[in-house]
């Protein structure tokens, strides 16, 4: 009971409804965002980070993740726009902004059996779908626990 308490605090706080994981995101997501992102992983929904992340995540893209990932200047205005317009709440006081998803606040208990050797098949926290087989179309309800 206490932690799922504890969950709906972090979700609540940190902007990540549960609809968020149930109704589809693809649809809601600028083109240009979904077009760029998503040609290299999958085109995550803007209310997983606040915006503060995003901007970091935008800031870095020379180096985003070891990988450079510039954008042509022309299309970086418009994801831009779009991320802060549908980003997540900022951190609760206190609380600096996760650089990434990964480390989100409400992503580290929900994943927390999915760390360690025992998940070859997933690799990286970051490889959606190898859980959440509508990953790719912004779904994140469904769950595939077998053949780890």
């Amino acid at each position: 009971m206490k932690s799922t308490w504890i969950m709906a605090v972090l979700l609540v706080s940190t902007g990540v409804e549960a609809r968020l994981f149930d109704d589809g995101q693809l649809s809601k997501m600028d083109a240009g965002y979904r077009e760029e992102c998503g040609s290299c992983h999958v085109a995550y929904p803007a209310a997983f980070l606040p915006a503060a992340s995003w901007r970091a995540i935008l800031g870095s893209l020379d180096d985003h993740f070891k990988v450079d990932a510039t954008l042509e200047e022309s299309s970086l205005p418009a994801i831009q726009t779009y991320l802060k317009e549908h980003a997540g709440r900022d951190a609760a006081p206190g609380m600096q902004a996760p650089p990434c998803i990964t480390k989100a606040p409400w992503f580290v208990p929900k994943h927390a059996r999915v760390r360690g050797a025992g998940w070859p098949r997933v690799k990286t926290l970051s490889n959606c779908p190898a859980c959440h087989l509508e990953a790719e179309s912004g779904r994140f309800a469904r769950i595939v626990a077998k053949g780890r």
